[in-house]
Parts: structure tokens; sequence; C-alpha cells
């Protein structure tokens, strides 16, 4: 009776073995990866192990999506295949957004510092002198460099107020360069580097519209400005205020 009772459960688990799962077609497909992978390095590195050396192959592969998103990963094995592809998969686990390439684009490409270049040059065979137009310049050129600047540093120690920073570097670049121009008159070619003068050339700066007096005036409301805006920071301003410090005593 026992021997009988054992044979049908045995032949009741062999028809479930034989009954094939239903293909489920609903399943939703994995979505296909944009990521781009490059191997960087591949080379042979010896383990000394008990009883002898072990070979195995360490590759370095870096993957991205030509968007701002890239990853860098390391992987070892004892064929080069499998270590490529353990490299690919450390690489794609530690993907981070590259900002400051975005930034350098932004603030130095067509719509920053080389739009700044190409007024300034303009401007030489222009009977427009006007200050809003050399606010342009400075805004797109001097001040392009100070916004890049500040966003970078911004995005390294993990910032967030990209406004705040972005503000900050114009009113650095418009001060630097209002600088700039009164040294060109005030300062000998020694001190300023420059072998000739802006204002001289018929070049458009901050003297074609005030004089000495009231552009050295306008530079201490500037300065005066920019304090204020760090007054009302929510960070610890110092080592910029020291900066600034130094940009005044220049």
């Amino acid at each position: 009776m026992n021997e009988d009772k054992k044979k049908v459960e045995v032949k009741e688990n062999n028809r479930k073995f034989d009954k094939k799962r239903p293909r489920n077609n609903n399943r939703p497909n994995k979505p296909k990866s944009d990521l781009e992978d490059k191997v960087i390095e591949i080379k042979r590195v010896t383990k000394v192990v008990k009883g002898g050396r072990q070979f195995r192959f360490a590759a370095t592969v870096v993957v991205g999506n030509r968007k701002g998103m890239v990853g860098l990963g390391t992987g070892k094995a004892k064929e080069m295949p499998d270590a490529v592809k353990k490299a690919t998969q450390a690489a794609s686990k530690n993907l981070i957004k590259v900002n400051l390439i975005d930034a350098l684009a932004k603030y130095a490409g067509l719509f920053g510092m080389i739009y700044g270049q190409l007024l300034d040059v303009e401007s030489e065979s222009s009977d427009n002198k006007s200050k809003e137009l050399l606010f342009k310049i400075h805004d797109n050129k001097t001040s392009g460099l100070f916004k890049y600047a500040c966003i970078a540093a911004m995005y390294l120690g993990g910032a967030t107020n990209l406004e705040y920073f972005e503000s900050l570097g114009s009113k650095l670049g418009i001060i630097f360069q209002h600088q700039d121009d009164l040294f060109d008159i005030i300062k000998s070619e020694e001190e300023t580097g420059k072998s000739n003068s802006d204002l001289r050339n018929d070049k458009l700066t901050a003297l074609s519209y005030m004089s000495v007096d009231e552009l050295k005036e306008y530079i201490d409301y500037l300065f005066k400005d920019i304090y204020d805006y760090l007054s009302c920071a929510n960070f610890d301003t110092k080592y910029i205020i020291e900066i600034i410090d130094r940009m005044k005593n220049r």
C-alpha cells in the first residue's frame, strides 16, 4: 500500500516538472543603456601566492552617455574579457554628473566669453561707445571667467545655490575690469604689463564715458555693493572676502 502511494507521488511530481511555464509576454523589457564604454588600460598583473604565482588581467574602463554622466571602474580576472566586463560594470555603478564641463561650455562658449570678445572687437569700429554695451562686454567676457571660477568652486564644494554664485562671479568680474580700465591710465606699462593703452587705441573702456575720479568713485561703490552682498550669505565668506580685499589693494 505504501509502495503504491509513493509511486503515485513520484508520478505527480514528474507531471509538475513536465509542465512548461507559460511565457509572460507582458513583462516589461529592460531599458537599453545609453552608456558608451572605452577601455583605457589593460595590463597583466602577478600575485604571489603559496605555491607560485597567479597571473591575471587588470582593466580600467570609462563609461559615459555624452550628456554629462561619466563613470570610471576597474576589474580583475583570469581572462581579459572578464576583466573588461567587471571594469565596465563597476564604472556603470559609479556614475557622476560632470557639471564642470557644462559650466565651462556655458561661460566660455558662444553665449559667454566668445560672445563678449566678439562684441569687444566690433566696438572698435563702431560709434556705439555706450555704458550699456560696455557692461554687456564685461559681463560676458571678463565676468565669464569669474562666473566659472565661482561655479566650479560651488560644484566641488557641494553647494547648490547656483544663482547666488553666478551673481557673485559677475560682480567680481565687473570690479576687476573697471579696475583694469583705471590702471590702464594711472599706472605704468611695467605695473600693468600692457604695452599699449586700450583707451589710446580707441577701445571701449569705462573711461570712454566717465572721468578718472568718477571711475574711482564707481569702483568704491562696486566694492561696497559686493561686501553688502556677501554679508547676507548663509555660509562662511572669510576666504572670499580675503580675495576681494586683495583685489581692492592691488
